[in-house]
């Protein structure tokens, strides 16, 4: 079974990241969490995970403030396959969560990721690893990497050199797992997408829970 793009990027970064650690300061390592578990395992479903995660974002989303240009992207359980080349795409899943916002300034993005920090470990989330960059560093200025039980949670500071714009981000999930064939997947009233029609979730049920407390 093919895995699907999205789910391969975390490890992907992960390895720009390492191959591209010259220069930056190491900060702390005290190992990368809990290692992710595959398809098969005792790994908790996405069900389970995502009111979870429905705790943690909004605050780290709140921290921006009433005029935050951060924006949650995909609060959802999505498919660890391909849906393209996979007919089966529910039968592996996981719980993602994502936002992402630009920022103004050097300023302003550090006191982002310092007040992510301050509230994550406010919250028992247990801090793996940090590196940092000077702040005109062409890609990653600083990333952070907490877990929390079964989640794991990527905090990255981004500066594009060309036009000089910067972004902050904040990347939750958890591991795949094995479903049914009849599963279905669910998103989170928090994602962008929640009661709009789709192919993988129950856009209906959806539409009937929107305005319900």
């Amino acid at each position: 079974m093919q895995k699907k793009a999205s789910a391969l990027l975390p490890l992907a970064a992960a390895a720009l990241l390492v191959a591209g650690m010259g220069g930056c300061t190491w900060i702390s390592n005290t190992g990368m969490g809990p290692a992710a578990a595959g398809p098969g395992t005792d790994a908790s479903p996405a069900a389970e995970l995502l009111p979870e995660m429905e705790l943690i974002l909004p605050e780290l989303l709140a921290l921006g403030g009433g005029d935050s240009p951060l924006e949650v992207r995909e609060f959802r359980e999505e498919s660890c396959l391909d849906p393209i080349e996979d007919d089966n795409w529910n039968t592996e899943t996981r719980p993602l969560a994502w936002m992402t916002g630009s920022v103004p300034d050097h300023e302003t993005a550090q006191a982002t990721m310092d007040a992510w920090k301050s509230r994550l470990e406010a919250q028992q989330w247990i801090h793996d690893n940090e590196w940092r960059n000077s702040p005109d560093t062409n890609g990653d200025v600083q990333v952070m990497l907490y877990h929390h039980g079964e989640l794991e949670l990527t905090a990255r500071y981004d500066h594009a050199e060309l036009g000089g714009s910067r972004s902050v981000e904040v990347l939750i999930t958890g591991s795949c797992t094995e479903n049914p064939a009849d599963h279905q997947m669910i998103r989170s009233r928090l994602d962008p997408g929640y009661g709009l029609h789709s192919s993988y979730y129950d856009y209906a049920a959806e539409k009937a829970q929107r305005g319900r407390p």
